[in-house]
């Protein structure tokens, strides 16, 4: 039953492209014996392997993540095993992953319980300490607030802009995105503002006087409309900053740190008396503790991909990882070891695919063992 055609059907039953009845055959196939249970879990193994390579390679080349994939799954199918040990040779063991076709694709030999799943598109719209709104990813519609205009509210976006009337009420709201969601806004000044999970942006409704001000806890990448006279203020801690229309990401995630990293255009880290002018591709990281800024370049796509729908991660401690994936995921962490913590991996997954497939291939390729129980996962060395 082995060769290419039976491969391609292997590799369709993984990325959930099976009918119904050739589907159950190739599980009933697989659970016939421990042989074919070998050689799926290797063949599934160096699928990864191999999709995460040529879109490593694509995010570098291209910096964005459609990709055509004519004659792709013949292609992968006729040389996922043979290449297995050149890639592994390539990559060395810090290999990454990512998949976007899983629909119903067998899982990794990961316990359990489906209780882990991707975040959504959801917030909160406080507008006061009383009214609290709830937003999702449902079908356009349009947000009363007592005292102001309507607000039009699209699938993961709330709209300030295009009524004038509200000039009249010079309130300020909060957005709070808490963890499992993301959610964006268009203020009134058109200012695109898309937050990470875990993240919260106090706003006026109208901006007024010589200033555009706001305030940030968590991530969010930011696109400000340009307007030379009045510039954009971000409040993220003890620094701000300050701009006239450009894209950046800010993240106050990390333990001691603010991250400023700049897309397009120019900004200025403002610590009191002080100015930190960025260029493009560099990264301002504010020290809490020592209340420093060190400017330094960087590669923006492991930055901001997450705003695109991807999670990357190039070199990174696995306690970081966890972390960053806790965050969209919502789940507790727990380390049998604390040197687990520490061991360096690198790979990229699109933000809603299932976790189970990244911590499979972590599995296979550092020596750690995850083990899932309802919403906490605990991380061990193989014995």
């Amino acid at each position: 039953m082995r060769g290419e055609p039976f491969d391609i059907q292997l590799l369709d039953y993984i990325t959930g492209h099976l009918a119904d009845a050739e589907y159950e055959r190739m599980r009933e196939w697989i659970e016939e014996e421990e042989a074919h249970r070998d050689y799926y879990e290797r063949f599934y193994l160096e699928y990864l392997r191999q999709r995460w390579y040529f879109r490593a390679r694509l995010i570098r080349e291209k910096g964005r993540r459609r990709y055509a994939i004519r004659g792709w799954r013949r292609r992968v199918a006729r040389y996922v095993i043979p290449l297995a040990a050149s890639v592994v040779l390539l990559l060395g063991v810090f290999w990454g992953y990512q998949s976007g076709m899983w629909e119903r694709g067998p899982g990794p030999v990961v316990a359990t319980s489906g209780d882990i799943v991707p975040g959504t598109l959801k917030a909160k719209l406080m507008v006061d300490e009383e009214q609290v709104i709830p937003l999702d990813d449902n079908t356009s519609d349009v947000v009363e607030i007592a005292g102001v205009q309507p607000f039009v509210k699209t699938p993961g976006n709330i709209d300030y802009r295009g009524n004038e009337e509200r000039s009249l009420y010079v309130r300020h709201h909060l957005l709070i995105v808490e963890k499992g969601g993301e959610y964006a806004i268009t203020l009134e000044d058109s200012t695109f503002v898309q937050l990470n999970s875990a993240s919260t942006l106090g706003y006026p409704v109208v901006f007024t006087g010589n200033e555009r001000r706001v305030k940030l806890s968590g991530e969010a990448y930011f696109r400000v409309k340009s307007n030379q006279e009045i510039p954009f203020i971000v409040e993220v801690g003890d620094i701000s900053i300050q701009v006239t229309g450009t894209e950046f990401n800010v993240n106050t995630h990390k333990k001691n740190q603010i991250e400023t990293v700049l897309v397009t255009g120019s900004v200025d880290i403002i610590k009191d008396t002080c100015r930190y002018p960025l260029k493009i591709s560099q990264k301002a990281t504010y020290m809490i503790d020592s209340k420093e800024v060190i400017v330094e370049p960087v590669e923006i796509d492991t930055y901001v991909a997450w705003k695109n729908g991807d999670i990357i991660f190039v070199d990174e401690r696995l306690e970081d990882i966890m972390y960053k994936l806790s965050l969209w995921y919502d789940f507790e962490v727990f380390y049998a070891q604390p040197e687990v913590k520490d061991i360096l991996l690198s790979g990229d997954m699109m933000k809603y695919d299932r976790i189970e497939n990244l911590l499979y291939f972590f599995e296979n390729s550092s020596g750690i063992v995850f083990e899932i129980t309802g919403r906490k996962i605990v991380v061990s060395m193989k014995k």
